[in-house]
């Protein structure tokens, strides 16, 4: 989430961050709730060449394992906190590569002590959470890694969330049972990670059988809440995507009102990782959709008005095409500032929106 800040223009805080090695692709970031620690995702890394694997014409060839790191803010500059965080170092027995993604996905706990990591594709493609140890300064692993139910989805952990206290997680698997997707909640017993509720499952769709739910997924700060994003969902306009908010009810969870659909066929509504988020009252949502006809992208935002999801304001949409508003998506506490990616002449930028009473 964001935070509305008072200020007309923004600053860089701190020296910029970069990665150590060439095709590292550092630069999936996490924010705490305080802003002052970022959880840094480097899905490329490949630690023991000291440099990811090149083919012949010096592109990065995928074979990697993937890290992250930990930074936190001093006052004066960003410290990295702990070592960084590798891969399973293990190959994909049908592949033969490894490309485990890791750090593709990953979340942090309001107090910055917890942390959860994804990593999809190829190899174990586990979902791990850890805990800082202030005492001995390092981070160790809470309970066992959350497995697939089943090997070979390649998309285990392509999404994970992690609630204020640290102590439950979201793990979405979007090409699991059949394509349909899967998403899986998980509490912590004070001894092992035990799921909560039958895992939320998608429906037969127009791509391969399934409409990939879990492919945007998002946990509500208090966990009781999710947005999920289903891209292939053609119940509206053929492929326009779908996003559902579902509650947790003390037994089970709940569908909250109907799904939110795309606008235009192909849209593939809520696509890509962050393509959702949800506020700390659980009444305002935020997608993101970047495959709309011009290709310019486009953000809406919906309030829960006791019966059905409405949408606040008009659509947000991205100036020309190719900008791809709405690939990274991001809403304060209070459900009124949302923030963006957006591409522009090949570079990612950022935009930040407030709610002023009657617009974006």
């Amino acid at each position: 989430t964001i935070d509305n800040l008072a200020i007309t223009e923004w600053v860089q805080r701190g020296a910029s961050v970069y990665g150590k090695e060439t095709c590292d692709s550092l630069g999936r970031v996490r924010i705490s709730d305080d802003g002052n620690t970022v959880v840094v995702g480097m899905t490329n890394y490949t630690p023991e060449t000291g440099d990811s694997v090149l083919d012949d014409q010096g592109n990065c060839t995928g074979n990697n394992i993937g890290g992250l790191r930990v930074l936190d803010w001093n006052g004066s500059a960003w410290t990295q906190r702990g070592n960084d965080f590798l891969g399973n170092n293990s190959v994909d027995i049908v592949s033969g590569r490894r490309d485990l993604m890791f750090g593709y996905a990953r979340g942090i706990s309001k107090d910055n002590n917890t942390i959860i990591i994804g990593g999809f594709r190829f190899g174990d493609e586990e979902v791990r959470v850890w805990d800082w140890d202030s005492d001995n300064k390092i981070w160790k692993q809470r309970g066992l890694s959350i497995k697939p139910e089943i090997l070979g989805t390649l998309t285990h952990g392509r999404e994970v969330s992690i609630s204020d206290d640290g102590n439950t997680i979201l793990v979405s698997t979007p090409r699991g049972d059949e394509f349909k997707g899967y998403i899986r909640v998980f509490d912590w017993n004070d001894s092992a990670w035990v799921q909560r509720g039958d895992k939320i499952v998608g429906k037969v769709g127009d791509n391969q059988d399934g409409d990939n739910l879990g492919t945007s997924a998002q946990l509500s700060s208090d966990a009781n809440s999710i947005v999920l994003g289903a891209r292939f969902n053609s119940d509206g306009l053929p492929m326009a995507g779908a996003v559902y908010v579902y509650d947790w009810n003390g037994s089970t969870w709940v569908q909250r009102g109907i799904g939110i659909y795309g606008q235009e066929e192909n849209e593939i509504l809520g696509a890509y990782h962050g393509a959702v988020d949800i506020n700390d009252t659980r009444n305002t949502i935020v997608i993101g959709s970047t495959e709309n006809e011009e290709g310019n992208g486009r953000i809406r935002v919906f309030d829960w008005n006791d019966s059905a999801w409405v949408q606040r304001g008009s659509n947000i949409d991205g100036d020309i095409d190719g900008h791809y508003m709405g690939y990274y998506v991001s809403l304060s506490n209070d459900g009124n500032t949302i923030s963006s990616a957006v591409r522009v002449t090949g570079k990612t930028t950022a935009r930040v929106y407030d709610w002023n009473g009657s617009a974006w």
